[in-house]
């Protein structure tokens, strides 16, 4: 089991033979927090005794049952990346964040069909849906979302920076890269793979038609003005706030949250609002 918690990630499992539980972690200091904070009896911390965990160390079933009994009473907070960056660091929150986006791809791992429609899972079936979730053109995975994302603006960033462009080729520029990622997103580039029902006009545009309030717009030229949110008020005007002088580990974070909420609507999930709940 893999838990990820404010204060730690574990993954417990219990070893063949053995009664007790092995709760094994990749950074010492989070086992140590466990023990302090829920698990008194855990035991000492075993160093390089294993595979992919460097740190473990084995608790009673018991114990360790009434330690996340005790975690679950302890949550009295809404959002949980805001708490872990709280408790645990920003540094620690970005990477459960990237965790979070790439479990994204279960919502969207299969073309499934409709719930009337659906017919017993088989393993051929299952193998297939899960390798095309994996790749790196799939958009259905948000890897490949997030990397056209930051592509496109990289580039965009790159041609507003070239002294030789002037003002009117510099927009000409911006357009074609705007445009470019626009027609992935609405699977008219044969090099991504597309996600059924979503990845075309009638999918996607009406996502973002909604999100902005855009009414009256032809499909692209909507997932047009949904990349220039993305571009224009938030990557291009952190990139101004840097050069102004605001410090670098403020406008990343911003950065890297904005790239998050852009990919979850182009999946078609919400993005998140300033006081509801995270999910």
């Amino acid at each position: 089991m893999w838990l990820f918690t404010t204060l730690g990630f574990f993954s417990v499992v219990q070893k063949p033979g053995e009664m007790q539980l092995t709760v094994r972690a990749r950074v010492d200091a989070d086992l140590d927090r466990l023990r302090e904070r829920y698990l008194p009896t855990l035991s000492a911390t075993v160093a390089n005794a294993g595979t992919d965990y460097p740190f473990r160390a084995r608790v009673s079933r018991k114990a360790f049952s009434e330690a996340m009994a005790q975690m679950a009473e302890d949550i009295d907070y809404s959002n949980f990346k805001d708490e872990v960056a709280r408790v645990s660091g920003r540094g620690r929150a970005h990477i459960y964040s990237g965790v979070w986006t790439q479990l994204l791809a279960l919502s969207k791992c299969a073309d499934a069909p409709a719930s009337s429609d659906r017919t017993e899972p088989n393993d051929v079936g299952l193998v297939a849906a899960f390798a095309t979730a994996q790749k790196d053109n799939y958009l259905g995975n948000p890897t490949c979302i997030d990397s056209l994302l930051r592509v496109m603006c990289a580039k965009m960033l790159d041609a507003v920076h070239d002294e030789e462009l002037d003002n009117q080729a510099t927009n000409e520029r911006l357009n074609v890269l705007e445009r470019e990622a626009a027609e992935v997103l609405l699977g008219m580039n044969k090099g991504y793979i597309p996600i059924i029902g979503w990845n075309q006009p009638g999918g996607v545009d009406l996502a973002v038609a909604k999100e902005f309030n855009i009414k009256d717009c032809p499909p692209l030229q909507c997932v047009c003005l949904g990349l220039r949110e993305l571009w224009l008020k938030e990557i291009l005007e952190l990139a101004k706030q840097e050069a102004n002088g605001m410090p670098l580990e403020n406008t990343r974070w911003q950065a890297e949250a904005a790239f998050e909420q852009f990919t979850k609507l182009f999946m078609g999930l919400p993005m998140d609002k300033p006081g509801l709940e995270d999910e």
